[in-house]
């Protein structure tokens, strides 16, 4: 969720830079860096389970070929995937582009992110089934983090009001030992 708005310009000299490279090797570059942008989130297995275009294999595959481009279905859903322009990884004097996570102004706005909340609540008496529920919300990341701050803080009060309880509980029960000796 965090540094999702980290990035960079890829023009001067990383450019040309780039533009040297083969097609496969840009599309490596391009993930290399994602991954150094957002760590862990665009490793070659991720990127498969991820983006739903390419198994992992096919991906390692891909970019360490040697054979002529793939499908284009493949390299328009990797570089949509990447949100980069396509044709970066073909032309031959490519033009500057955004490298990272880019949101429209009102795209921050949208459920980008999934809550999964699982209890289950179990009684006393072993008779009873336990009732079990799952919450699956989509929100925005301001929404998600509220939540979990919220659930957070709603355990905490719950902890302290049990630890209270059982103060009171053992004072009740003191006071109740001391009248039966009387």
């Amino acid at each position: 969720m965090k540094n999702d708005n980290v990035g960079r310009w890829i023009e001067a000299e990383e450019l040309k830079q780039f533009s040297k490279l083969k097609w496969n090797e840009r599309i490596k570059w391009v993930r290399e860096e994602l991954n150094k942008l957002y760590v862990g989130h665009y490793s070659v297995k991720k990127v498969a389970a991820n983006s739903r275009v390419i198994s992992h294999s096919g991906l390692y595959n891909l970019e360490g070929s040697t054979s002529p481009l793939p499908r284009q279905s493949t390299m328009e859903s990797l570089a949509a995937y990447y949100q980069v322009p396509e044709t970066i990884f073909t032309a031959t004097q490519p033009q500057r582009f955004f490298l990272g996570r880019r949101y429209e102004e009102n795209d921050i706005r949208l459920a980008q992110y999934e809550v999964e909340i699982h209890y289950t609540l179990r009684s006393p008496i072993a008779k009873e089934t336990p009732k079990e529920r799952t919450f699956l919300l989509k929100t925005r990341h301001m929404d998600a983090e509220e939540l979990l701050q919220r659930l957070e803080h709603e355990v905490d009060l719950t902890l302290k009001r049990l630890e209270k309880q059982s103060r009171l509980d053992k004072a009740y029960d003191t006071l109740r030992n001391v009248k039966e000796i009387e």
